[in-house]
């Protein structure tokens, strides 16, 4: 004889409950996620950066040519880029180029808006910004970092581009953001680093 179960599913206050811990645990989560987020946005920016003054650099030594990597604020999809982009030490776009004497200008190499890998819509303005400098000894900027055939930078001075997002928030250790550096030093070493890490750390810019 045929015994009939009897299935007992979940009441609507269970279910209630249930999705209430859930919404609970998902506001809790929410402000470490953005910040995940915000200080990606950060990471990608800088790793973008150190690529094109990498590129830069490899082009100078492949071709034993001067090539310049230039910060500019504009739109990389302007036609004859690499000739008419205005340099600026706070630029979020970059634009690698070379002197071609034949043509008596220059020619593009490479290009990266900043709204590229950003997660943000064409139009927008870029939330991660930078701001440019020249260190020990400190010397103006003007947003171009020269490298010579020898893969050194044409400058007895450091370049620093600090890259923040402070629509993320306040750099640490006042605010949550990791806040990163991109180091060209005069010999022509290319890394990003991070200001707020100790001494000793991998990380940690020297």
């Amino acid at each position: 004889m045929l015994t009939r179960r009897h299935v007992r599913g979940f009441t609507l206050i269970e279910t209630l409950v249930s999705l209430v811990i859930i919404a609970l645990m998902v506001m809790m989560a929410l402000p470490s996620m953005t910040t995940y987020f915000q200080n990606s946005k950060i990471g990608t920016a800088a790793q973008g950066f150190a690529t094109g003054m990498q590129v830069a650099r490899t082009e100078a030594i492949r071709r034993n040519l001067p090539v310049e990597f230039m910060l500019t604020d504009t739109d990389v999809a302007t036609a004859d880029i690499a000739n008419v982009a205005a340099p600026s030490a706070t630029g979020r776009n970059w634009v690698v180029r070379v002197f071609d004497p034949a043509l008596a200008a220059f020619r593009l190499i490479e290009s990266k808006s900043a709204l590229e890998g950003s997660g943000q819509i064409a139009g927008s303005t870029p939330t991660v910004a930078v701001a440019g400098s020249a260190q020990v000894p400190p010397t103006a900027f003007n947003g171009i970092v020269a490298f010579n055939g020898f893969g050194g930078t044409a400058t007895t001075s450091e370049i620093w581009l600090n890259i923040n997002n402070l629509a993320g928030g306040a750099c640490f250790p006042a605010g949550t953001m990791r806040c990163l550096r991109v180091r060209a030093t005069p010999g022509g070493q290319v890394r990003v680093c991070d200001p707020q890490l100790a001494a000793g750390d991998s990380r940690a810019c020297p």
